[in-house]
């Protein structure tokens, strides 16, 4: 029924606008003055949450993200194949995950889950050392090519 609803709207919606959960309510919960009480609103489930059929994690590196996301997200069970955004994972999280994981030993950029959301997808480009910044080399000549005339002394400040 959520996988149903969920396809209905990406056919009429981007896909940023479709929400990640869905709960059933009679009717609204509202305040004295008629606006919704969000603070009365229930949690969402886990039946609250689009999810293909379960696939279990494949090698240590997706057990360990699913734990992870598991964790994080405040599902019970994450599958190989589960989105992190539609399981309710937001920017926030994503930030926290990241961390989480290099604690773990896995390493990548907060930029590679939203494009790799999912534990295989993510599993197959984290590394187990940190990626460092890449520094070209140093090609501005040192003091022996300066030009004529020039002190060398003033070319000190090119080699931070």
């Amino acid at each position: 029924r959520v996988e149903a609803l969920r396809t209905y709207l990406l056919e009429r919606v981007p896909e940023y606008m479709v929400p990640a959960a869905y709960v059933a309510l009679e009717r609204l919960p509202l305040t004295l003055n008629g606006k919704v009480d969000r603070k009365a609103l229930p949690a969402p489930g886990e039946e609250a949450f689009a999810r293909g059929g379960y696939e279990a994690p494949e090698g240590e590196t997706e057990e360990t993200l699913a734990a992870l996301w598991s964790e994080i997200l405040g599902v019970e069970r994450v599958g190989r194949h589960d989105h992190f955004f539609r399981l309710g994972g937001h920017s926030i999280l994503a930030v926290r995950l990241i961390e989480r994981m290099r604690r773990k030993g896995l390493h990548t950029e907060v930029r590679a889950l939203f494009t790799t959301p999912t534990v295989a997808e993510l599993a197959a480009v984290v590394g187990d050392k940190p990626r460092g910044v890449q520094v070209p080399p140093n090609l501005i000549p040192g003091p022996a090519a300066s030009p004529a005339g020039q002190d060398p002394g003033d070319l000190e400040l090119l080699y931070l």
